[in-house]
């Protein structure tokens, strides 16, 4: 819903978390052979255990995320993602850019997925215009529910045309 936020005070140790993440990446990618997986469905299964989502909601995220080379299947992701993040925003300065938005803000959330995205942002980050609804689902409601989530989102996009 915003930046991440930390206090400043965690400045120097979110970047040595950081750098340090990113040596090791380095060392372990100069050992570490692409994994490889034999199958569509092995891959699929593999992200439906992480995601804790049907195989069925993952299928077009998977097939995105995924490439055949010589018979074998093989994540397309830059694992440098995995690395620990060298900055954060202090909560002023995540204010400070959330709050100088002008567009209408429209946050669709899951019943039971981070509680923290259903804190009220409108209050703690003074936006202008925000709404939110909260549907069943998990972080990945959108999998999960999508006809529900395109309803939400027609239904937004015609109250910003009148």
């Amino acid at each position: 819903m915003s930046p991440l936020v930390e206090e400043a005070e965690q400045t120097v140790e979110r970047l040595k978390r950081g750098i340090k993440s990113r040596q090791q990446y380095r060392k372990s990618s100069e050992r570490r052979k692409a994994r490889a997986m034999s199958s569509f469905t092995e891959a699929l299964q593999l992200r439906a255990n992480v995601n804790d989502l049907p195989m069925a909601c993952l299928e077009p995220v998977v097939k995105r995320a995924t490439i055949k080379r010589n018979g074998l299947w093989y994540w397309r992701h830059d694992h440098r993602l995995r690395c620990e993040s060298l900055y954060r925003m202090t909560q002023q300065q995540a204010q400070a850019i959330m709050s100088s938005i002008e567009a209408p803000i429209y946050s669709i959330v899951g019943s039971h997925g981070f509680p923290q995205l259903r804190d009220d942002p409108q209050d703690k980050y003074k936006l202008q215009q925000f709404s939110q609804v909260v549907i069943v689902g998990g972080h990945h409601c959108h999998l999960e529910q999508p006809d529900t989530v395109s309803n939400c989102i027609r239904a937004f996009i015609s109250l910003e045309r009148d």
